[in-house]
């Protein structure tokens, strides 16, 4: 992220993100008792689903996974991005009769203090939901016909990776930027996922 106002110039940060994993955060569809209709998993580090028994993704799981996680370093007001986490999507063949994601809640935690103090950070946190389509890893039978094959699967977030922190009575703009970029769907590809129209993803 970067920061921008009058004020501090150097800094150090520290950046963490988990998946939010009170009851209703995450949601699937097709979940259902047992596992008859595959495993789940819901952890602070990774959601995957798919074929049992529960685990990391793989043959018959896909999943996603936030690693890189906590990130620090140091970053400089109206300077370049620096990193933060990263966040993995595996891809894989799950069958068609098991529960897929449906949405998930990420919060990310950035912690700023003036570069070279033992100043205690603070700290400002941003919630924002991703909106998730799993489709058939199969030609012909892609949810939207974005040229890909097999299909992409369809990523959404809903909400602001915007936030201000307020540090010395001076506020900074801090930004989350993602890499590869972030661009507006379709508004097939936003509908499917069940966002409006000018969604990004």
């Amino acid at each position: 992220g970067t920061a921008s106002a009058q004020g501090v110039v150097n800094w150090e940060y520290t950046i963490t993100s988990n998946v939010v994993t009170t009851p209703g955060a995450t949601q699937f569809i097709g979940a259902g008792p047992g596992t008859t209709n595959g495993c789940e998993l819901n952890s602070l580090s990774a959601i995957t689903w798919g074929a049992c028994p529960i685990g990391p993704a793989g043959p018959g799981r896909s999943g996603i996974a936030i690693t890189n996680n906590p990130q620090s370093g140091t970053l400089i007001t109206n300077g370049g991005a620096e990193s933060a986490n990263t966040y993995t999507h595996s891809n894989n063949v799950v069958a068609s009769g098991y529960a897929t994601l449906n949405s998930f809640v990420i919060s990310s935690t950035l912690g700023l203090r003036v570069a070279g103090s033992s100043d205690p950070f603070v700290y400002s946190t941003l919630l924002y939901q991703v909106k998730f389509v799993e489709t058939p890893n199969t030609a012909g039978t892609c949810v939207v016909n974005d040229g890909a094959d097999p299909c992409s699967d369809i990523w959404v977030l809903d909400g602001s990776l915007n936030n201000t922190v307020t540090f010395d009575g001076n506020d900074y703009l801090f930004s989350f930027y993602a890499e590869p970029a972030l661009s507006p769907l379709s508004d097939d590809a936003c509908a499917a996922a069940g966002a409006d129209p000018g969604c990004i993803g």
